[in-house]
């Protein structure tokens, strides 16, 4: 349906219409007026709590970990060398003097079989078998002088003391993410849309026409007129790459899907036009990553960022007749979430992350999610490919 034909034909609708206001019309439009601020401030005082509350959260753990590298953590208590704790029955101690009694006993077997080689070789007058006595004396030293050098590298063990593993190796290993690029799809969702209602201001041309008018640009309401719009939530979908700076510190980029589906009711006395409005967006985002916490393929980090959606599309149909509407303006947003990832093998991992957005305002005369519920709290999902 065209514009001239809508406004064609609300022209007929309103031409002989006439309707005396009741007594009580302006403490009721002031009633309601005072109600919708309140609710108004009150929603606007929560989002303020949330984006401060986001923010200093972001803020403690940033410092916390920071304070944290530069003390030193737990690992540094426990990386001392192995300690010798004292203990008096232990089946590990009789194993040791039963291992140092045999390796006597075969060092006096070597010795006296020595001896016996080197009378026979003074008794032998060949020269043949000389030789070969000495070669097996001197495998026989080879031999003992190979026992002795590992004996000396062997550490002494007292009777009374044994060896106990360093603790270090008992904890498990903290935060030693390794430096890897990762690819990550993902959808991002939420659970609740926004539905609101206004009413439809009279034209300029009929304004003039009421004396009760106080200037020429004053706002008035047609009665029984009014337009109820339903948004859904932003459906996205994502590829993105993650490029590590450091051992906790990352920054991803990539390409961004999002649609935007809205309804909208016109009320005309008795009559209704409904319409139907879809946006198709292109985004590109640009967040920081810093890990917190990483143990046996289970991590925990924060990230926080900016986007920058382009309206590459804009679908419009009104009662079943496809119409023509002009696209939406650039919309920036920035926003914050808490995300965590276990890595079911060491190549794919499952990662969830809850947060908080906020759109800013572009300007642009297109009824939206973004301009009538401009701060959301969002939730992705997706796999993450390491390389």
């Amino acid at each position: 349906m065209k514009q001239d034909q809508w406004a064609e034909r609300l022209e007929k609708h309103i031409a002989n219409h006439r309707e005396m206001p009741k007594r009580d019309l302006w403490e009721g439009i002031e009633a309601a007026l005072d109600k919708r601020a309140r609710r108004q401030a009150r929603l606007v005082a929560f989002r303020r709590w949330c984006i401060a509350a986001v923010l200093v959260g972001l803020m403690a753990g940033g410092a916390y970990m920071f304070w944290n590298r530069e003390a030193g953590g737990v690992e540094d208590m426990f990386s001392a060398p192995a300690k010798v704790i004292a203990s008096n029955d232990k089946p590990a101690l009789k194993k040791v003097e039963d291992t140092s009694k045999k390796v006597e006993d075969f060092m006096r077997k070597e010795e006296d079989a020595s001896r016996k080689v080197v009378g026979s070789l003074r008794k032998e007058e060949n020269p043949s078998r000389k030789e070969e006595g000495s070669l097996k004396k001197e495998e026989g030293s080879s031999k003992t002088e190979e026992y002795e050098v590992r004996c000396e590298n062997t550490p002494t063990i007292n009777k009374d003391e044994t060896i106990l593993p360093p603790l270090s190796s008992l904890l498990p290993p903290r935060n030693n993410t390794p430096r890897r690029l990762s690819m990550s799809l993902y959808a991002s969702g939420g659970t609740n849309g926004y539905k609101g209602r206004n009413g439809v201001l009279m034209s300029p041309s009929y304004l003039q026409q009421f004396t009760m008018t106080r200037a020429a640009d004053s706002k008035v309401y047609l009665t029984g007129y009014e337009e109820r719009q339903n948004h859904d939530f932003p459906l996205s979908f994502g590829l993105t790459f993650s490029y590590p700076l450091t051992n906790r510190l990352a920054v991803s980029t990539g390409v961004v899907y999002t649609k935007l589906n809205s309804d909208f009711l016109t009320l005309m006395l008795s009559q209704q036009i409904k319409r139907h409005q879809s946006l198709h967006y292109i985004g590109i985002p640009l967040n920081l990553q810093y890990a917190l916490w990483h143990w046996r393929g289970l991590s925990v980090y924060l990230s926080a960022g900016g986007q920058v959606d382009w309206n590459v599309k804009a679908e419009a149909n009104t009662d079943g007749v496809d119409q023509e509407m002009n696209k939406d303006w650039a919309q920036w947003s920035v926003g914050g979430s808490l995300g965590v990832q276990y890595d079911f093998i060491p190549q794919i991992g499952l990662y969830v992350e809850p947060g908080i957005r906020h759109y800013f305002d572009n300007g642009s005369h297109v009824s939206n999610f973004f301009k009538d519920k401009p701060t959301d709290f969002n939730l992705q999902l997706g796999l993450r490919f390491h390389f």
